[in-house]
């Protein structure tokens, strides 16, 4: 038996379940996908998350991965430009933005480092309930067949659509259906080196660090018109792919799309 169960290795899993096993705790870390695994994702980390890698030790283990420090930003929307930072964070002023390929291994590989039992393609099915607690999970490990763990918390980090939330009847805090599209897209690292924000609607680009070529991740996202205001839904649509259109927009920014 656990002490606890964390569902969903990461970036939100993986330091959960690395801080449980600094204060003794035993854990088990389940993941469903196999890392290195991109996700959708805008990359960027601020100035207390750089702090906090720092702290936990793995900051170091992130640039040795390739990625690059910024330390200066650029916005620039209807004629007005507007360069500089963010203030620091316990001494940290530089950030970064790791592709979630590269940055979710770290944090997962920080949390075995502490004593995390981590478990990859584990595709979780049910929780299990005793009286009103949850008491442990029922998964399917790689091989296929089904398992269950019994543990005196059980943590769901697995995000959107959560099937811990689901199955746990948490209530919904805060709900309203979407109006806005994002897309994102890696450029080759050659055109511009900092956190750059220029017009139409909302497009950074930062470099990721990627290896050892700097790339570049330009992520989108544009508002869409709701029916029940009577906007024109389709037209916004097709607004959007015009915006998040990959050749267009590497030809605005002088570089070469290389995955979206």
């Amino acid at each position: 038996m656990y002490d606890v169960v964390v569902i969903g290795a990461r970036c939100a899993g993986s330091p959960a379940a690395m801080l449980f096993a600094r204060q003794g705790y035993r854990v088990l870390l389940l993941e469903k996908v196999c890392f290195p695994q991109d996700t959708l994702s805008s990359h960027y980390i601020h100035q207390p998350g750089v702090a906090l890698l720092d702290g936990w030790g793995l900051l170091d283990r992130l640039r040795d991965a390739g990625c690059r420090p910024i330390d200066h930003q650029s916005y620039e929307a209807l004629g007005v430009r507007l360069d500089g930072f963010s203030l620091p964070a316990d001494g940290h002023r530089t950030t970064y933005a790791p592709r979630r390929f590269v940055l979710d291994p770290v944090l997962a590989d920080g949390a075995v480092a502490s004593g995390v039992d981590f478990q990859e393609s584990c595709t979780v099915n049910d929780l299990v309930h005793e009286d009103d607690r949850v008491v442990g999970v029922r998964y399917t490990t790689p091989r296929g067949a089904e398992a269950t763990e019994r543990a005196r918390l059980v943590v769901g980090a697995d995000g959107m659509r959560s099937l811990v939330a689901r199955k746990a009847g948490a209530e919904k805090v805060v709900e309203r259906c979407s109006q806005r599209v994002a897309g994102g897209r890696q450029a080759d690292g050659r055109g511009f080196g900092d956190l750059a924000l220029r017009g139409c609607s909302a497009w950074p680009a930062v470099p990721d660090g990627v290896g050892r070529q700097a790339g570049q991740q330009v992520f989108g996202v544009v508002e869409l018109g709701w029916p029940a205001a009577g906007l024109d839904v389709s037209g916004s649509i097709a607004r959007a792919e015009e915006v998040l259109d990959p050749c267009r927009h590497c030809r605005w920014w002088g570089s070469t799309s290389c995955s979206r």
